[in-house]
C-alpha cells in the first residue's frame, strides 16, 4: 500500500516538470553554429544570478535567434531544491554579419 502512493505521488510530481522553450528571431541569417549556455536563476526562477549582453556570445553584437528553454533535467533540479535554484538552457546562434533574410521586416523603425 505504501509502495503504491509513493508510486503515485512520484508521478504526480513528475508531471508537474514541465518543459518550457521561448523562441527569439531577428530576421538575420543564422551562423552555422550556436552557443550554449546554463543560466542559473533562484527564488522560483525570479532572481537571475547574472546578465548577459549580446557581446557576450557575439562579437559584433548581432545575433539572429535566442532559445531559452527548461529542459526535464533542469526542471528536476528545480524540484529537488524546492526551485530556490532554477536553472534553464539559453542557446545563442548568432548572425550572419550584413545579410537579412528575404521578406523579413525590421520592426520598431519606420
Amino acid at each position: 500500500m505504501r509502495k503504491g502512493i509513493v508510486l503515485i505521488l512520484a508521478v504526480a510530481m513528475t508531471g508537474t516538470l514541465g518543459c518550457a522553450k521561448n523562441i527569439v528571431k531577428t530576421g538575420h541569417l543564422e551562423m552555422k553554429h550556436s552557443i550554449e549556455q546554463r543560466q542559473v536563476y533562484g527564488v522560483f526562477g525570479l532572481v537571475p544570478t547574472r546578465k548577459y549582453a549580446t557581446t557576450d556570445f557575439c562579437q559584433a553584437g548581432e545575433l539572429a535567434k535566442v532559445v531559452q528553454k527548461t529542459t526535464f533535467g533542469n526542471a528536476l533540479a528545480a524540484l529537488f531544491t524546492f526551485y530556490m535554484y532554477t536553472p534553464r538552457t539559453l542557446e545563442v546562434t548568432c548572425a550572419q554579419l550584413a545579410h537579412r533574410q528575404p521578406g523579413a521586416q525590421q520592426k520598431g523603425g519606420k
